[in-house]
């Protein structure tokens, strides 16, 4: 089954990604960062530096977080996971020179700095993760044949539920999820990875025939 093929009763969606809010806040947040690097290359102002190092913290937080938010299961991915780990780790720094005493300014600018190009990757590599999502409708009080379906899935849940249902083994960007709202409940494949790197479906261990007819056996059910 290639990627273009759409197995029987799924319909294939573009994700939704809306990454003007994130640019506009981390290119906004390139000033203060601006601010800071002048006062470490003319050793002047010093005192104002810690401010400017917490406000760019911030701005570069909300960017990233702002990006993140809008893929319920993309702080799975772990070079995400690593990015707000250094994001944390310099927010860690930078309280602990501000503790420290004003003689460490320089070193909470720095790491501050230093912090950029790793959010910039985080936002930039969320922003490249344009794979189509695979959904099908499944009412939500009848159980999902998982036993069957899938092979080499971590399962979560064997109802239908808002949020990751299941995830593939060994990897964070591969999952099921459901989807609830006031039109109806859905079961969605999502693989947070360029379309151009997404997998042939046949390596996934799911059989989409089992989730279909299960679907189906119950529409058939409810029209009787």
């Amino acid at each position: 089954m290639e990627v273009g093929d759409i197995p029987s009763g799924w319909r294939r969606e573009s994700p939704v990604i809306n990454m003007m809010i994130p640019m506009f806040v981390f290119a906004w947040t390139l000033l203060p960062i601006g601010f800071l690097a002048m006062i470490v290359i003319f050793q002047k102002y010093q005192s104002v530096a810690y401010y400017l190092s917490l406000i760019s913290q911030a701005g570069l937080a909300f960017a990233l977080f702002a990006s993140v938010a809008q893929r319920q299961h993309a702080m799975r991915d772990s070079r995400l996971q690593y990015v707000t780990s250094v994001l944390c780790l310099t927010l860690f720094v930078t309280i602990v020179c501000f503790w420290l005493g004003d003689s460490w300014w320089w070193m909470a600018s720095v790491w501050t700095i230093g912090l950029v190009p790793f959010m910039y990757h985080g936002i930039q590599r969320f922003a490249t993760w344009n794979a189509p999502i695979l959904a099908i409708e499944w009412p939500n009080s009848q159980p999902l044949p998982f036993d069957e379906a899938l092979t080499g899935w971590k399962i979560e849940s064997y109802l239908l539920r808002r949020g990751v249902v299941a995830t593939l083994e060994g990897s964070n960007v591969v999952c099921l999820r459901g989807v609830i709202n006031e039109v109806g409940s859905e079961l969605w494949l999502e693989l947070l990875c360029p379309e151009m790197e997404m997998p042939d479906l046949k390596t996934l261990g799911i059989d989409f025939s089992s989730l279909s007819s299960g679907v189906n056996g119950k529409k058939m059910m409810e029209s009787e």
